[in-house]
């Protein structure tokens, strides 16, 4: 593809990025911008058509307005500490705001077949799962939402309708929510499984892509191939049809009765990552080792005159919005000035005395709160596994001082380096390595 000054999309659009752990908003051609969140822990953000902005922060779904504001207290989710959380299931994971900003799409991973007894079901695979929730309460995928085995890196091309992966050769699937609690298996539809040209033995194995992103008229279709290139199809009719319950798939021999893209434009080798769609499809933004990128994707794939450039240096996970980048709602200032996500309570002097100490003996945790707020303290392991279990402590603005015991769960910690996470509701986090010994 051609190097150059990609094309506007259009004007009220806006990209929201992540960069060094914070979140920002930027225009599509880069004349303004600022930055939304300043407390970090920020990734996989997400616009809904209101402009409202979902994020992962510290495990947590997260809702903020323009401003940097929590527009409710951050939400558990599957893989995520407190109540409930298992060491058997990790996540959540590229969690995408729903048009309509009331639910939150993600995926988690189960590391081994349990029974988990809080959200009252048996998980009877390793493997990932693609769930939602709504936006303001957890929502149990089991008894309030729903799960498709092995369907991840889920994108909204509706309110109630997903496109993503699924874990096998058949590559890309719809899964239309709402028709059920637990595993709706037969609420997804097979779209396609794109083919090599056959090999030497006369085989045409099935190729795998991933990060799909569709465009909103449906006919542009960009995705990644295993993240190296940079694919974008031509869709030739819709990427679902009817309403479910849809028919099992025929998997020795696989007919779809919808068409299949044809990929017209293929980047150089690179490394990228979570394409995005302006709203007329005219525009796709997507990040690489060196930022955030756009390109001007003409219509009609014409793929000679696409052009690229790099629009933020060091920036990454861009999303598309509906909503314009308003210079009036950009938080006045770090901190408890306004930005920063929930009045931006920040955590300072994290520190444990003594650092090494038996279990049950324990020690005193101090840290140092810009403003009240509740602390949750956790643990995790020197290889990053978290213990399941946390603890809670009211904060005060100021030096606070609390005993850990070094009990988790009701356990004692076993013997070796760990590392103690403090968390603020709805502010920042800060950690601190210890060691128990015998």
């Amino acid at each position: 593809m051609a190097a150059g000054a990609a094309a506007g999309p259009a004007a009220a659009d806006s990209i929201v990025y992540a960069k060094a752990g914070n979140l920002f908003l930027t225009s599509p051609d880069g004349s303004k911008g600022y930055q939304v969140t300043f407390d970090g822990g920020y990734s996989s953000p997400s616009q809904a058509d209101n402009g409202t902005i979902g994020a992962l922060r510290n495990d947590q779904l997260v809702r903020l307005d323009r401003s940097g504001r929590l527009l409710n207290q951050p939400i558990a989710a599957m893989g995520s500490a407190g109540p409930g959380s298992s060491s058997n299931i990790g996540g959540p994971y590229e969690p995408r705001i729903s048009p309509d900003g009331t639910r939150f799409a993600y995926y988690f991973y189960v590391q081994t077949s349990f029974d988990d007894y809080y959200n009252d079901i048996r998980w009877i695979d390793t493997g990932s799962y693609g769930t939602w929730t709504y936006a303001d309460h957890f929502t149990s995928p089991a008894t309030e939402s729903e799960y498709n085995r092995s369907l991840v890196q889920t994108e909204w091309v509706t309110n109630d309708r997903l496109l993503g992966t699924a874990g096998m050769f058949l590559n890309m699937w719809t899964w239309k929510l709402g028709t059920g609690h637990g595993y709706t298996w037969d609420a997804a539809q097979w779209w396609f499984g794109l083919q090599d040209p056959p090999d030497q033995w006369g085989v045409a194995a099935y190729h795998w892509y991933d990060d799909p992103a569709l465009s909103r008229d449906g006919t542009k279709l960009a995705m990644t191939d295993g993240g190296n290139r940079l694919e974008i199809a031509a869709t030739h009719g819709p990427a679902w049809s009817g309403q479910p319950p849809y028919a099992e798939v025929d998997y020795v021999n696989p007919v779809s009765s919808l068409n299949a893209p044809t990929i017209e434009c293929q980047t150089g080798e690179g490394k990228y990552a979570n394409p995005s769609w302006s709203t007329d499809g005219d525009t796709l933004a997507y990040g690489m080792d060196d930022g955030v990128h756009v390109m001007s994707v003409p219509d009609g794939l014409d793929c000679s005159r696409a052009t690229q450039r790099l629009l933020v240096a060091g920036g990454s996970e861009p999303a598309f919005g509906r909503a314009d980048v308003s210079m009036s709602q950009a938080p006045h200032g770090r901190g408890g000035g306004g930005g920063g996500g929930g009045g931006g309570v920040s955590i300072r002097k994290l520190s444990l005395h003594p650092r090494a100490f038996r279990a049950g003996k324990g020690a005193r945790v101090s840290y140092t709160l810009s403003a009240p707020a509740k602390v949750r303290l956790t643990v995790a392991t020197a290889r990053g596994k978290r213990v399941r279990g946390s603890l809670s402590a009211k904060g005060k603005a100021g030096a606070n001082r609390v005993r850990f015991s070094g009990r988790v769960g009701g356990r004692k910690l076993r013997p070796g380096a760990y590392r103690l996470r403090v968390t603020a509701a709805g502010g920042a986090a800060a950690s601190a390595r210890f060691r128990i010994v015998r």
